[in-house]
């Protein structure tokens, strides 16, 4: 956590020890940075336990000290898990394959531990050159398999390396669908694994049977995106004769029901929308671009595959995404319903980030063409270098201008799917420098993350739809 001035007050959640340092050094301009090792020391001074003094010492750049207090902590200590792993994150900072080693240990004498769960999902980077691509996308879908969790599920890293309990949370379903949506397509391929169906068979029985279950609309609402993962998963399960129409009717059209509840007066949707659902905060009147866009995706598959969507909802919703967007195709992150016309800050790389997921969608609802969609795609690719950058950090929002790495690969995704739509000569300009950003987020498990919190398995899925989109051959 950091406070107004940029001073390092905490951690709640660490996988990085030193990313919050590596935050302020980043942003901060050149004359502030000496005041956040000055707090780091003032913050060392209150510490008493090794392990948290080593996180801190490792933050400040002083790793010898930090692995020098870590060192007399025996291995029947309870604090002894977490300081392996602290120790492999010192290590790693001038050695990756020392603090694999280290962390290896960890799994294999702690394997019950929270932090060696953590560190499973630290997996040491192996990118690929973009000439082998197809290799990569047949290792994310044997990943996809091998990581599918017995109930049907797949995880919310969350789960475990902030210990929420319960399966039935919003980010769960949003991820299962998100990871069976992505092995559809591999199915059909002429090679494909055998394990494919049956995967996704027991997807959709968790789903059915543990996902639809009401939730709580509060503060946070992440229903806006596991409900529309729902709807577009079982919409294409349907569509590829992996799902029954008649089963998936009603439920469908509950999802459907409990989405457009959550729309805004002014036509969006958005995860933020206060504790009190009967009396909102006009305040609070405000749609996210992204959202609004996943949304509305979501609904036209439902549409598509037989739910009765009002098209009225659909049509305040498009409005609401087209009066987000900006002159050079960038799209502002929300509107604020009560002053739409506000602070716009279309020169924000952020919103060059949004810009292929909310153009794809205006395009595939008519208000879009395919040069407005290139623009988009190239805006996007102009900050790729600065994206790059968030690749692997559990802080969000810590880039310059708020970027964040939660939502990386959730943009790779869509600018792949965009420029799937582009013609030949545009697609084939784009496909290289995407797909070099894509494979630039593998770990040597064939897996792909962007931020360890949301973890490996909704990484992975959302790299093969990238991937499977920027084929040498586009997708008919």
């Amino acid at each position: 956590m950091v406070d107004a001035d940029g001073y390092v007050l905490g951690d709640t959640f660490t996988v990085e020890a030193s990313s919050l340092h590596d935050f302020l050094r980043e942003t901060l301009p050149e004359p502030d940075r000496p005041a956040p090792i000055a707090r780091g020391e003032e913050l060392l001074a209150q510490l008493e336990h090794p392990v948290p003094r080593a996180e801190v010492l490792a933050r400040l750049g002083r790793g010898d000290e930090a692995l020098a207090l870590l060192a007399p902590i025996a291995a029947d200590d309870p604090a002894f898990p977490a300081a392996l792993f602290t120790r492999g994150v010192v290590e790693a900072r001038s050695d990756l394959n020392a603090g694999q080693a280290t962390w290896d240990r960890l799994l294999r004498e702690h394997p019950k531990s929270r932090h060696a769960w953590i560190a499973a999902r630290r997996r040491p980077r192996a990118p690929l050159a973009i000439e082998r691509a197809a290799d990569a996308e047949r290792d994310a879908v044997r990943f996809l398999l091998d990581a599918q969790l017995a109930d049907g599920s797949w995880l919310f890293a969350g789960e475990v390396a902030i210990e929420i309990a319960g399966r039935n949370l919003a980010l769960t379903r949003a991820i299962t669908a998100i990871c069976a949506t992505a092995l559809l397509p591999a199915a059909r391929e002429a090679d494909a694994d055998p394990r494919i169906e049956p995967a996704i068979a027991r997807a959709l029985h968790f789903l059915h049977e543990i996902a639809l279950q009401p939730t709580v609309f509060s503060g946070l609402a992440y229903d806006v995106w596991s409900e529309p993962a729902l709807l577009r998963f079982v919409a294409a399960a349907v569509d590829a004769g992996f799902a029954e129409p008649d089963e998936w009717h009603d439920p469908l059209a509950g999802v459907m029901k409990s989405l457009l509840a959550k729309q805004k007066r002014g036509g969006g949707f958005s995860y933020y929308g206060g504790a009190d659902v009967a009396n909102p905060d006009p305040a609070l009147e405000i749609s996210f671009s992204f959202v609004t866009a996943w949304a509305l995706l979501a609904l036209r598959d439902a549409q598509a595959s037989g739910v009765d969507v009002p098209e009225e909802a659909i049509t305040r919703a498009v409005d609401c995404l087209a009066r987000c967007r900006n002159i050079d195709e960038t799209f502002e992150c929300s509107l604020n319903h009560v002053a739409e016309q506000a602070g716009r800050r279309s020169q924000l790389s952020g919103a060059a980030g949004r810009g292929p997921v909310c153009t794809l969608t205006l395009l595939r609802n008519g208000r879009a063409d395919l040069a407005k969609l290139e623009a988009s795609v190239d805006r996007f690719l102009d900050h790729r270098a600065l994206y790059a950058r968030e690749q692997g950090k559990t802080l969000m929002h810590c880039g310059p201008e708020a970027e964040g790495s939660h939502y990386l690969l959730f943009d790779y995704a869509f600018a792949a799917l965009a420029a799937a739509e582009l013609p030949a000569a545009a697609r084939d300009r784009v496909r290289a420098p995407l797909l070099e950003r894509v494979l630039a987020a593998r770990t040597d498990a064939g897996s792909f993350v962007d931020n360890p919190l949301l973890g490996d398995h909704v990484g992975t899925a959302l790299a093969l739809e990238a991937l499977r989109a920027l084929r040498s051959e586009p997708k008919r």
